[in-house]
């Protein structure tokens, strides 16, 4: 605003007026790139290291961790091309996300890597979510083949450190996956052998 003057007196006003509309857009899409993952449209790393640091601020309530882990993402792309991986990645993200029950986030933290952190819910809650999640994964397929997921949980109790809870869900998920590496790749050879027989009878 500039005031036209008439010595002393002030007898008008200049309004200069920019339209910073596509600025905004530019600025809220780069805000949107470094919070969240362009894949998956999920909350990245650097999202969920904001969240673990306020989620482990909360001294009166628990927290879970669930941490999951895509079995076999590399066959995949090995066998299948990069473009089935992202696939791959797409529809669990979109799994998990229909799992996620208003309370909480769940973040792609890695290359095939996710994680929940739920405020208030107790470790026997957890199991129950956890159960009803590999429901959910159980007769998912890509190209005939069956999505797999290796999964660690554990809860930040009350008075406890999150970061403790963080990696006891960590090393839990490394223990399933390594447990259900043999059985899950020698399923999904088995699935691509059955594939490639339809496709070339």
């Amino acid at each position: 605003y500039t005031p036209i003057k008439r010595g002393k007196d002030i007898i008008g006003i200049t309004v200069f007026i920019k339209d910073v509309t596509e600025q905004k857009r530019f600025e809220s899409s780069i805000l949107k790139l470094s919070y969240y993952d362009s894949l998956t449209g999920l909350p990245n790393r650097r999202y969920f290291q904001e969240k673990i640091v306020e989620y482990g601020q909360m001294h009166d309530k628990p927290v879970l961790i669930v941490t999951c882990d895509v079995n076999g993402l590399k066959l995949f792309n090995d066998t299948l091309g990069h473009k089935t991986g992202d696939k791959v990645l797409i529809e669990v993200a979109n799994l998990l996300t229909k799992h996620l029950d208003n309370q909480g986030i769940v973040a792609r933290i890695g290359g095939d890597e996710f994680i929940y952190l739920l405020p208030n819910m107790s470790h026997k809650e957890g199991q129950a979510f956890v159960e009803s999640l590999e429901n959910l994964f159980e007769n998912q397929l890509i190209k005939g083949i069956k999505i797999a997921i290796s999964y660690g949980l554990a809860t930040k109790e009350v008075g406890e450190h999150i970061d403790d809870a963080l990696k006891q869900s960590e090393e839990a998920m490394y223990q399933h996956k390594l447990f259900e590496h043999t059985s899950h790749r020698s399923e999904f050879i088995k699935s691509i052998l059955n594939t490639l027989r339809e496709k070339n009878p």
